[in-house]
């Protein structure tokens, strides 16, 4: 069976949406944040960035790619109970992401950057969504991801989230030893009652 969106027009709008949303919403941070902080300060992050950016971005778009492909050519791995059910789960998961991410930046305010960086006065902020998990951005991201993947109502697709995974941990690693060595104490005090991505678990 082809994935829900390449039969149903109604399919092909939700899921066009999800992704039209999704590029809009990253564009606005990207220019909020370089308004913020300035575009030669962005680009002076590189240095503890350490490609981290670049590689989740890359990990996201393969994941999302290399899904989609297999969606349309591996038919025999659709799932064949409950498809919009599930389509309808995978866009509200997406759009929940988007949120989470939204919700995550705002509370961080002035703190947070696409890219790996900390400032002279960088606190540890606890509250909103830092109250249950240290990185809630990159939840909102990976819910997005699965959401977009889970769309395609397909289980190889859906197995293809494993992709992006690589990439968040790197870039969660590379985040926390900027954020240790910038906050020292408070920081690891932070890391050892929270979760990264799911409260409770991991």
């Amino acid at each position: 069976m082809r994935p829900i969106y390449a039969t149903s027009a109604l399919a092909s709008s939700l899921y066009s949406m999800v992704i039209v949303v999704w590029i809009v919403s990253e564009a606005t941070v990207l220019i909020r944040t370089i308004g913020s902080v300035g575009a030669r300060a962005h680009l002076a992050a590189r240095g503890q960035d350490r490609s981290s950016g670049p590689l989740l971005f890359a990990g996201v778009l393969l994941a999302l790619w290399v899904g989609a492909g297999l969606a349309q050519a591996v038919r025999g791995a659709a799932m064949g109970y409950l498809r919009p059910e599930l389509f309808a789960l995978g866009f509200l998961l997406a759009l929940a992401g988007i949120a989470v991410r939204w919700y995550a930046i705002a509370t961080l305010g002035r703190f947070f950057s696409m890219r790996v960086r900390t400032t002279p006065d960088q606190q540890v902020v606890v509250s909103g969504p830092y109250r249950f998990v240290r990185h809630p951005s990159y939840t909102g991201a990976l819910m997005t991801v699965l959401g977009v993947l889970l769309m395609s109502t397909n289980w190889l697709a859906l197995a293809c989230f494993v992709i992006a995974l690589p990439g968040f941990a790197y870039r969660i690693h590379v985040e926390e030893g900027a954020l240790v060595e910038s906050l020292g104490d408070s920081y690891r005090r932070y890391m050892h009652r929270s979760k990264r991505l799911v409260p409770f678990l991991i």
